[in-house]
């Protein structure tokens, strides 16, 4: 589970310092991570063998995305909208799945008020990442930028608030999974 809470670092927060929107936090580390903590879970829960692939193909996926950013869409920046799109909507699909099927995993914690709090306050997160992506492609350039910027911002920081509370979950349930040496 340590495995899983650190690639959660590496997976949510985007940090970018260019304007190709690179994420210093880079992706394929996060999901590195994670195909080592489904890989530890999945000797004690079989079914999460299912995800080893799926964490596998988005290491690969997000090395061929960063390469490309760099080199080909470099100066597209329209290309550059798309493929972020794109990326993003396989990341959270991904995560989406594999976050779920740990969610299952009940006997993984004894609280499970803990897993249920941090199921809705990922399907909260969803919402978000979707209200954001929605303005995104359809709103943003319809409406005046201060206007824009102002939502923005507010989708931002909201998005930043839930994954916080989203770790805090995460952390709590590691802790209780390293007690029980999982």
């Amino acid at each position: 589970m340590v495995f899983v809470f650190v690639s959660l670092i590496f997976l949510l927060f985007d940090i970018t310092v260019t304007d190709l929107k690179i994420d210093i936090l880079f992706d394929f580390v996060g999901w590195a991570f994670m195909f080592f903590g489904v890989n530890r879970l999945s000797k004690n829960h079989k079914s999460l063998i299912k995800l080893k692939p799926a964490t596998a193909v988005m290491i690969v996926l997000n090395l061929a995305y960063v390469v490309l950013k760099l080199t080909v869409f470099l100066h597209h920046n329209s290309l550059i909208f798309i493929s972020d799109l794109i990326y993003s909507a396989l990341k959270v699909l991904c995560l989406s799945a594999v976050l779920l099927m740990i969610f299952k995993q009940e006997e993984l914690v004894k609280d499970r008020s803990s897993l249920y709090r941090a199921k809705n306050i990922w399907l909260l997160y969803l919402l978000l990442w979707a209200a954001y992506m929605a303005y995104a492609a359809f709103i943003e350039k319809h409406i005046p930028k201060a206007v824009g910027n102002s939502i923005t911002q507010v989708l931002i920081i909201a998005t930043i608030f839930i994954e916080v509370l989203f770790l805090i979950m995460i952390y709590r349930i590691k802790k209780e999974c390293l007690n029980r040496d999982i």
